[in-house]
């Protein structure tokens, strides 16, 4: 859920288009199912009914998606340098990306506060 709404974040902080903002969504949701199915990734997306720009992102492209994916692979792991590269590319400054990642934390953590039983 991390991975989707940073997505989100970074893609509307990018100017995307309202349907790339959701596909950056559900490509962080989609990110780490070969993980949780313990399959290739390319086996696990090929039998879901997602978009060619999802799967192309998460197979590494080098279109918008692809680069937000590789930014929050690179923030997760702490490349700051990749951050900063990827962060340009997208026309974002890299000294918003600890904010964007915190709005997503907060809305993580006031989401599930909301939906408890």
């Amino acid at each position: 859920v991390i991975r989707a709404k940073f997505g989100e974040n970074l893609a509307r902080k990018a100017n995307l288009p309202p349907d790339m903002i959701s596909h950056a969504f559900t490509m962080g949701m989609f990110s780490l199912l070969d993980c949780f199915f313990q399959r290739p990734l390319d086996e696990v997306l090929a039998e879901l009914p997602i978009t060619e720009e999802i799967k192309l992102a998460l197979a590494g492209s080098d279109h918008s998606l692809g680069i937000i994916f590789r930014l929050i692979s690179a923030y997760e792991k702490g490349e700051w340098e990749a951050v900063s590269a990827y962060a340009a590319r997208l026309h974002i400054s890299e000294l918003e990306i600890p904010d964007l990642y915190l709005q997503t934390l907060q809305w993580i953590e006031t989401y599930f506060e909301q939906t408890r039983w």
